[in-house]
């Protein structure tokens, strides 16, 4: 004696758990996510090689924090230097 009427919603389609992934199923996506990946490695081995170094006695500790401040400040400017448009111009008067 269950009618349904038509201002009802459907029933949630209900599928089975695939677990936690980081990659989407969109492919251009997981590509994107893979690069950030990447690059996230990269960006942290430079602090722990420059820890290891230290450690190994071939660089002063201030030179470490030099070169990662200089790590950090490019990090933080590269994204606006690549927005930049080119400086050269072909103008043919």
């Amino acid at each position: 004696m269950s009618a349904k009427s038509d201002t009802e919603a459907p029933a949630a389609e209900i599928t089975p758990a695939r677990g936690f992934s980081l990659m989407p199923d969109d492919a251009r996506q997981a590509l994107r996510i893979r690069r950030y990946l990447i690059g996230s490695g990269t960006s942290l081995l430079v602090p722990v090689c420059l820890f290891l170094a230290h450690w190994l006695d071939v660089m002063p500790m201030s030179a470490a924090l030099a070169a990662q401040a200089m790590v950090v400040l490019f990090s933080f400017l590269r994204d606006p230097l690549m927005d930049l448009p080119p400086r050269c111009s072909s103008s043919s008067a």
